[in-house]
């Protein structure tokens, strides 16, 4: 009978042992499943995993035609690591080379240039802009504008702004929507730096300051001299000549860059061209004024 309550005794104490030692083990579960992440480590998932590669961004700009003869189009900038690729396809130029260039402030009128591109050949251009996206962005307002030639810089023939409500996801196919063009690839991996820098003193463009309005210069013609009879300029200035006769009608004429004015009295005619010939050149007048027309002459000097 003793033996027996003994041996009841002892099953109760191992029962309970069992029991004590189940709860610590159920606790010990609970307490480890409420264990707070580690800061920093929130949302990284299992750490096996492969971290996702981060998404390219686009921004997409609408062209819009300037003047009577401009092109409206699209262009559009894709984030490429620390670079960004500009791409420019227009609806129309085919046969022409445009300078173009990412300007500050907006359009019509953008200010400096920011960035030059390479030229739109046949309506299209690719450009790696050695500068990040988000530097673009950090940088606005900007503008791609598009010239109507290196001659010509002054004329634009379209010009977008580049709006940061338009940064997004690189979207699936954007860039060959695009439609690259031979020429444009083969200019993707640099820069024609004649067409859009400094280099180009036909352009008279700087690419560190704003595009350069024409110079004015003056003429007065009268029996039988040109006032004044001395015209100095810069290489690469683009000039525009205003000339007017005081008494009869004389010409004015300078051969090497293709002005060829009629000068009436009290009337103002006008010519535009670029000083892109270094050297000393001829005027005179082209339209018979009385006995002193044949000595009635100047020159234009190129600095």
């Amino acid at each position: 009978m003793q033996e027996r309550t003994i041996s009841k005794m002892l099953s109760g104490i191992a029962l309970g042992s069992l029991l004590l030692v189940g709860a610590g083990c159920v606790g010990k579960v609970a307490v480890n499943a409420n264990i707070p992440t580690p800061p920093g480590q929130e949302g990284r998932g299992n750490a096996n995993e492969p971290a996702k590669k981060p998404t390219a961004r686009q921004l997409e700009v609408t062209m819009t035609a300037q003047g009577r003869a401009g092109f409206s189009g699209k262009a559009l900038l894709v984030e490429q690591n620390d670079q960004t690729k500009v791409m420019i396809n227009l609806d129309g130029g085919a046969g022409l080379t445009m300078p173009s260039h990412i300007h500050l402030g907006a359009c019509p009128t953008p200010g400096d240039v920011k960035w030059p591109l390479a030229d739109v050949i046949d309506g299209k251009s690719v450009t790696l802009v050695q500068a990040s996206f988000d530097e673009v962005v950090a940088g606005l307002p900007l503008a791609i504008n598009v010239h109507k030639s290196a001659t010509e810089i002054g004329t634009y023939t379209s010009c977008g702004d580049i709006l940061s409500a338009k940064v997004m996801d690189l979207q699936p196919g954007a860039e060959a929507m695009m439609g690259e063009s031979a020429e444009a690839k083969a200019q993707a991996p640099g820069l024609n730096v004649n067409a859009a820098a400094n280099v180009n003193v036909n352009a008279g463009l700087n690419v560190n300051g704003p595009l350069t309005a024409p110079r004015e210069i003056r003429i007065t013609a009268h029996q039988f001299s040109f006032t004044p009879s001395e015209v100095r300029v810069k290489l690469g200035e683009k000039i525009r000549l205003v000339a007017q006769s005081t008494d009869v009608t004389h010409g004015l004429s300078i051969p090497a860059f293709n002005v060829n004015l009629t000068l009436e009295p009290g009337k103002e005619a006008t010519a535009e061209f670029v000083a892109d010939q270094k050297g000393t050149f001829p005027f005179f007048c082209n339209s018979f004024c009385g006995s002193g027309h044949a000595g009635m002459s100047g020159s234009l000097i190129v600095e």
